[in-house]
């Protein structure tokens, strides 16, 4: 008699997410072949096995003005899930940050006798706080990949709900941040652009990025660009702003560009982590429509650094330009502060050297964690 496998069900809802998951989700298939995964994801996913119910291209949203005008799509797409997950007998779910929709259905789930598995705990210390007790409450894991968080859980009671493992980026930087030795001081100043994975972002930074270069190339500095695009962003978009740049490039070419770069212009999000790593000078960058910056401000109390590099350090060593103070003479005065001063430079990157080490957690990854609960 052939024995039916089980179901697990994963919801990862946007790229940063996959990559987290894909960083660990070889292992976790190879120690529970007897499981089915299927859910929410993107190509990556789809190639190694995960069975789509629905692609997060469809979920794709910007800023609070976007979930909201989708909040009838949100509302069905919990509902068919719920229905899914009960229908296909499973009794796992991993959720993978994206917190709006995961948060709800982890609350929805655990009544249902699902066991439920968060990856990437909601930031918690940011804002709405009291999401960490109805977690705690309905998930049999938490997982942390900021391991400074832990901190704040044990000081409310909450420490043993959570855990912490590696930073995906640990285990997925193909050189560990292996960086090359001071350029000459001859060569022109080699500046990395990465203006965001979302179109939203990408379209808010670069005519700012672009006004900035012709600033700089106007005053005479002397300057190599190198623009990194998503790779799932439209090929027009790349194609009509590469006239901006010296070279434009994917993102498999990344690791190559941050060891040969002297410093970066940068859209705030997960990217930060790995200039921080890589030990890139950065300058951090974030541009959102109006409304969502009006909506934000409003709802959200939390007034500290805006780049996870700057959290984890504890003080502001990359420079943030955020909302109205992201504009094209700022980010000269920034940049022209480094180049002017190279002593500035070497600075930054000797205090981002212990990055790596602050991104490490009580466990590399999830897995065993999961595994044992699934038994």
């Amino acid at each position: 008699m052939i024995k039916e496998k089980k179901s697990f069900f994963i919801l990862v809802g946007e790229r940063s997410g996959e990559e987290h998951f894909l960083s660990f989700f070889s292992k976790l298939k190879s120690l529970c072949p007897e499981v089915d995964f299927w859910g929410i994801g993107g190509d990556d996913m789809a190639a190694q096995g995960v069975d789509l119910f629905t692609h997060f291209r469809d979920l794709s949203t910007m800023g609070f003005s976007g979930v909201v005008s989708k909040l009838k799509f949100y509302l069905d797409l919990k509902k068919s899930l719920v229905s899914e997950i009960l229908k296909r007998n499973c009794q796992d779910v991993l959720l993978v940050d994206y917190q709006g929709l995961n948060y709800q259905l982890a609350k929805e789930l655990k009544p249902l006798g699902v066991r439920v598995h968060y990856y990437v705990a909601p930031q918690v210390w940011a804002w709405k706080p009291w999401r960490a007790k109805v977690l705690a409450e309905n998930c049999v894991n938490i997982f942390s990949i900021l391991p400074f968080e832990k901190l704040w859980w044990k000081q409310r009671g909450l420490g043993d709900h959570l855990t912490t493992v590696n930073h995906p980026l640990l285990n997925s930087l193909k050189n560990k941040g292996q960086i090359n030795s001071t350029r000459k001081s001859s060569d022109a100043i080699s500046i990395v652009f990465l203006p965001g994975s979302r179109m939203s972002e990408v379209s808010h930074h670069l005519p700012i990025f672009e006004k900035m270069i012709r600033i700089l190339k106007a005053q005479n500095y002397k300057i190599k660009t190198t623009c990194i695009f998503a790779d799932h962003l439209p090929k027009s978009w790349s194609e009509a702003y590469c006239s901006i740049f010296d070279t434009c490039l994917g993102q498999s070419q990344l690791e190559e560009v941050l060891s040969e770069s002297d410093l970066s212009v940068a859209s705030s999000g997960t990217i930060t982590l790995t200039l921080g790593i890589f030990q890139v000078p950065t300058i951090v960058c974030y541009r959102v429509s109006w409304i969502n910056a009006f909506i934000y401000r409003a709802i959200v109390r939390y007034a500290g650094p805006a780049s996870l590099t700057n959290i984890i350090h504890k003080k502001m060593i990359f420079p943030e330009l955020l909302q109205e103070s992201c504009e094209a003479n700022n980010l000269v005065l920034k940049v022209k502060e480094w180049i002017d001063a190279p002593e500035k430079l070497e600075l930054v990157r000797q205090e981002l050297v212990t990055t790596r080490d602050k991104l490490l957690g009580e466990f590399t990854d999830p897995c065993e964690k999961i595994i044992d609960k699934m038994k």
